[in-house]
């Protein structure tokens, strides 16, 4: 089992970040993937804290755009990936441990090679604590995809990746 650390080469890999106002929870979600893709891109809809510094200081390339809606604002995001795999996350989402050595392990052992998406178990926080029971969890979402096979479709609130 390889660890990807900084100073290995990166993944080919995009991460992919809508945000607005999300200081408080950017510092988690780019702190996870430190080091791992080649790439980091957060679209900013007109934050007025320090969402974009927070951003910047994790060596994000960030554009500003108006927002869209989830759907259209990820799609637009996601455009402007450059590598040919994308990680889609929210502003509020890190990646645990064992989530960021499963993605390692994803390209390290030539999956990349054989499959065009990854979904992932996330969990989510609600009321103050995790839910890990009912149709809660596991939430399964792809998340990790060939940037030219996906788009975001589904509704404006509920958006989803399709793949080709």
């Amino acid at each position: 089992m390889t660890t990807h650390t900084q100073g290995t080469a990166p993944l080919p890999l995009s991460i992919c970040i809508v945000s607005c106002n999300e200081e408080d929870n950017l510092e988690r979600c780019l702190s996870s993937t430190a080091g791992l893709a080649a790439e980091v891109v957060v679209v900013d809809s007109g934050s007025e804290d320090r969402t974009v510094e927070v951003a910047r200081s994790h060596g994000a390339r960030i554009i500003e755009q108006e927002w869209l809606g989830f759907r259209d604002q990820k799609n637009f995001a996601l455009k402007q990936c450059t590598q040919p795999w994308v990680l889609a996350l929210d502003s509020d989402e890190a990646l645990s441990p064992d989530l960021r050595q499963s993605i390692e392990n994803f390209f390290s052992e030539g999956l990349d090679q054989d499959y065009n998406c990854a979904a992932c178990n996330r969990m989510v926080w609600f009321l103050g604590r995790w839910i890990k029971h009912g149709d809660w969890y596991p939430d399964r979402k792809t998340r990790l995809f060939k940037r030219e096979l996906a788009r975001w479709g589904g509704s404006i609130e509920h958006d989803k990746i399709e793949m080709q």
